[in-house]
């Protein structure tokens, strides 16, 4: 097996978090050991350094190899096993446990054989804790065996106070990262047209690069822009791209144009929705012109400005004219507000309101 990490630890008595311990539902057995209060069965009662161990035995008198399996009625995925020697509490001159510090074979049975997942040595003391991390494996029997003591005398019959199995919590699976939506927001300013993209996140993780990219039909050029939103899933951000369209150079009226635009998410294994076209055709630049939803005043601005719209807005950000958001704001579902101006430089600027599922870009001088 790759990828294998073993770890001896001092004894702690923690659980796994976000894990099931796979032996509580295991049958445990060994080659030879006793019932009751020192058999298999304490070795996944699910008490540590309790009143209570189990010992293996593995002086010549007992089989060979030695072994300590445990047995499930169905498969188990598992990749880690911890191995907990007989606790503190049995500790000469006290006790009367014996613990481990030879050397053992994991194993696991693939249906017809067993195989080796790794062999690691014992070199703990009373409640050391061994922790085997392993490439998962699927099986329903899985077994410690071939457990050496050496020579040392005191390491015969060794005690296990409990081993737990486990399977490591694995990584939720990439899904659908992003949703693009365009078609309520592409505004005017002026004599050209402004992109902008609703990008949803709607995957189970967070996207923190998205590339916006555009280009007409009739057209062999492609402008992209890079944005770094930090996307949480569940939620959705407005991204303007700086260089827009100008329609001065379209014919009019424009007979076969279609705008195609499209978002590039990292991870995104499901494209079917990022992207999106619209027709441009029989769009006659003299009828492009801002939209009448929204009413900005005075614009150019003095220091204040009283927005109206003709839906209830939640949001209003206002951006240099690059798409970098200066100024962002949230509103609790109003027609009307006011918003302060005085700290922006004179310039233009791009003014954004969102609502449920409406978005609207307009142009905002400051003097």
């Amino acid at each position: 097996m790759k990828n294998l990490i073993i770890l001896c630890l001092a004894f702690m008595g923690f659980s796994m978090l976000g894990q099931t311990n796979l032996a509580l539902t295991a049958t445990p057995s060994a080659s030879a050991s006793s019932s009751g209060s020192y058999g298999p069965s304490n070795w996944n009662d699910g008490v540590i350094n309790g009143s209570t161990f189990g010992w293996v035995g593995t002086s010549p008198s007992f089989p060979t190899p030695a072994y300590m399996e445990f047995t499930w009625t169905s498969p188990q995925t598992i990749d880690s096993v911890r191995i907990f020697n007989v606790g503190t509490n049995f500790a000469p001159p006290n006790g009367n446990g014996v613990v481990f510090t030879g050397t053992a074979d994991l194993e696991y049975h693939d249906g017809s054989q067993w195989n080796l997942i790794t062999t690691f040595s014992g070199q703990g003391g009373y409640g050391a804790v061994y922790y085997l991390k392993f490439n998962s494996i699927s099986t329903n029997r899985l077994r410690i065996v071939n457990i050496n003591t050496g020579t040392n005398p005191a390491d015969h019959n060794p005690g296990f106070d409990e081993i737990e199995i486990y399977l490591s919590p694995q990584p939720a699976p990439i899904r659908d990262i992003a949703l693009l939506s365009i078609d309520t927001t592409l505004r005017t300013l002026d004599t050209t047209l402004v992109i902008s993209a609703v990008i949803e996140n709607v995957g189970n993780q967070n996207i923190d690069t998205v590339e916006i990219s555009y280009e007409l039909s009739n057209s062999t050029s492609v402008v992209s822009q890079t944005f770094f939103p930090l996307l949480a899933p569940g939620s959705d951000t407005v991204l303007v791209l700086s260089q827009a369209i100008d329609l001065q150079n379209l014919p009019s009226p424009i007979s076969s144009e279609n705008l195609c635009v499209w978002a590039d998410t990292r991870a995104d294994t499901n494209q079917s929705n990022d992207s999106l076209c619209i027709s441009l055709i029989n769009l006659n630049i003299d009828e492009v012109s801002p939209s009448n939803e929204v009413k900005i005043y005075p614009n150019p601005s003095d220091g204040w400005i009283l927005v109206r719209s003709s839906f209830l807005m939640n949001q209003i950000s206002i951006m240099d004219i690059h798409g970098k958001v200066l100024f962002s704001m949230d509103v609790d579902h109003e027609n009307s507000i006011s918003v302060r101006t005085e700290e922006l430089p004179t310039g233009i600027y791009l003014i954004n309101l969102r609502g449920d599922r409406i978005s609207e870009t307009q142009k905002l001088i400051i003097e």
